[in-house]
């Protein structure tokens, strides 16, 4: 571990105690040309002034320490910016199954890699009270919305559908498990810019779905209609066509149902089951730059612990902080923009990312806690082009002597919705953009 250059600004304030941050400001703002308020070697602006008030005033919401954190009269705020430097890159792989989205396609990102992914899907059983009769003679359709496109917006991406020839549980899927099909697709389709479809399905596979429910009382069979349909109804894949690597769609599974379209009327048919297959090629390698690709599929996630521990004062890294009132305690990862933006062709997009979704656990649970919620969220900053986490209620917590824990962090871009996002990160390799900690604390003048 060690501690890099620590940046400090101060700020020192000589004056009445405050009612409130507005009463402070009112002060400030009538009083600016005196000189009971400077910064330490640099002349006062207003500016200044401001941002200070914007920490103080920013501690007051729901992230902030408790409300007895305050700058007292004599007393100066101190900012240290600290390297995280205890990190570990985990190659985990999560459940891809019956999430919000499914993603189907292939793209070659010259930041990450050649994508390709099929969707499995299968629509629900229905039964005589849904749907009167069947015949032959409906038309199906398979429908969805489409949520977001990777790759080649402006371009035609073109897809193939196949039936699957296994059983395959939602619950258990993951993005390497073995997917089989039949040998020929049974129809195709293209998307564009739309933001729906409805693709027909011929009828030489909707003959076998209406087959089930025409049987659905067939007092001879040796096992229920339900048990049939689901051991050996298997549903349907897309799947990229003629090994184009032009975009990956994600479908938005609640829109995805089976249209039976007749001169009547037209039924709509949920779905029972979705998930996602998908692998990686190619991707290029960051380790020599001092940066590292994450990916929101849990193919690789940033492990970090900053050794948070109190003992007389709140202690990171080592360092110790000489307060009892910290007045922010944020951590910093720089996105690296360049990089994303150069590799980026005119026209072509990658899904967006807001934040990382941050899991507290210890290490060798890993793999289970991400199938629960993350416990924070680091959002993304994109004037600075930063994620940032505020920590400050844990960092008060721990010197008011809260439970300290063995678990490490773990980020990811956003995940969890099946839809197939990755971030360029730095590592604390890096001079400038390292991973950090931002810790906003008060001082008496004494000190």
């Amino acid at each position: 571990m060690f501690l890099k250059n620590s940046a400090s600004s101060i700020v020192k304030l000589r004056v009445k105690k405050p009612k409130s941050s507005i009463h402070l400001l009112s002060y400030l703002l009538r009083n600016q040309s005196k000189e009971d308020i400077y910064l330490k070697r640099n002349p006062i602006t207003i500016t200044a002034v401001l941002a200070g008030l914007v920490l103080l005033i920013s501690a007051c919401g729901k992230d902030s320490p408790p409300s007895s954190t305050s700058i007292e009269p004599g007393s100066r705020l101190v900012a240290d910016t600290i390297a995280i430097t205890d990190i570990d890159i985990r190659e985990v792989g999560g459940y891809t199954g019956n999430l919000s989205n499914v993603s189907f396609g292939a793209y070659d990102d010259q930041a990450f890699g050649e994508i390709e992914a099929s969707a499995l899907w299968k629509p629900i059983f229905i039964t005589v009270d849904r749907v009167d009769t069947l015949t032959n003679n409906e038309q199906f359709y398979l429908s969805f919305s489409i949520s977001s496109q990777y790759g080649d917006t402006a371009g035609t991406g073109e897809f193939e559908i196949y039936e699957i020839a296994q059983y395959w549980r939602a619950t258990s899927w993951r993005p390497d498990s073995v997917l089989v099909t039949e040998q020929n697709p049974i129809t195709s389709f293209t998307i564009s810019q739309q933001d729906s479809i409805a693709v027909p399905l011929p009828s030489a596979w909707s003959d076998k779905y209406v087959e089930y429910y025409r049987n659905r009382f067939d007092s001879t069979l040796t096992n229920s209609i339900d048990t049939l349909y689901r051991d050996n109804f298997h549903g349907l894949a897309i799947r990229p066509a003629n090994n184009q690597l032009q975009k990956v769609v994600a479908a938005n599974t609640s829109s995805m149902k089976m249209l039976i379209s007749n001169q009547d009327t037209t039924y709509e048919v949920a779905t029972q089951k979705t998930a996602t297959k998908f692998a990686r090629n190619a991707e290029p390698t960051y380790s020599d730059e001092g940066k590292v690709a994450l990916h929101g599929t849990y193919e690789r996630m940033l492990g970090f612990d900053f050794g948070l521990t109190t003992e007389d004062f709140l202690v990171i890294n080592g360092r110790e902080i000489p307060s009892k009132s910290i007045a922010r305690f944020e951590v910093v990862f720089h996105r690296d923009t360049e990089t994303l933006d150069a590799t980026l062709p005119q026209n072509h997009r990658r899904p967006g990312n807001s934040r990382y979704n941050i899991f507290s656990t210890d290490p060798n649970t890993l793999f289970y806690a991400i199938v629960g919620s993350p416990l924070y969220a680091a959002s993304y900053d994109e004037g600075k082009g930063t994620y940032r986490l505020n920590l400050t209620n844990l960092a008060n917590s721990i010197i008011l002597g809260g439970e300290q824990t063995e678990e490490r962090y773990y980020a990811v871009p956003v995940s969890g919705d099946g839809i197939i996002r990755s971030d360029l990160t730095y590592l604390p390799d890096h001079p400038e953009k390292f991973p950090k900690i931002i810790v906003t604390y008060a001082v008496s003048d004494e000190n």
